[in-house]
């Protein structure tokens, strides 16, 4: 009974993050990027269908990357078969990591969040690596210059 309970959350799982990502990339489709907060903004550079989607070549995993609505989070998903490790690794311009993960075996859906809010301008690259497989997703941040205008005077006269 519980196998049966757990195959049914993880269907419900890959269901949501499949029609999530169908309905994100609509929406890319008809629009520019968004900015993600007022003063911060953060671009993906690159689509966010999965991987599988776009590269039918590589079976053993599929990423997918989206904005947590109204804040500087980035949500990642990932779907592999079950057997196949998987290393999540978050990287700076410089090619540092900054963070790390590793996907066990018996996972098959897994999801992680990034938080941006604290993060300093430039961009990031979120690099799936399994073997010989590598995926990368990279995120922008740049903050928008806030200009003061002069204090404008009216004056009419006759």
């Amino acid at each position: 009974m519980k196998t049966l309970q757990t195959s049914a959350m993880t269907l419900m799982l890959a269901l949501l993050t499949s029609a999530t990502l169908l309905a994100q990339s609509e929406i890319l489709a008809k629009a520019t990027p968004e900015p993600v907060a007022s003063v911060k903004h953060a671009y993906i550079a690159a689509p966010v269908l999965p991987t599988s989607a776009t590269s039918p070549e590589s079976k053993t995993f599929g990423i997918g990357l989206y904005r947590v609505r109204e804040s500087m989070t980035m949500r990642l998903t990932l779907e592999k078969k079950a057997g196949e490790k998987v290393l999540v690794r978050l990287l700076n311009q410089q090619g540092q990591v900054l963070h790390q993960e590793v996907v066990g075996r018996q996972t098959k859906v897994y999801g992680c969040n990034f938080d941006f809010s604290t993060s300093k301008d430039g961009s990031y690259t979120i690099e799936v690596v399994n073997g010989d497989e590598v995926q990368h997703k990279t995120v922008t941040l740049s903050t928008a210059k806030v200009v003061e205008t002069p204090a404008r005077t009216l004056i009419a006269m006759q």
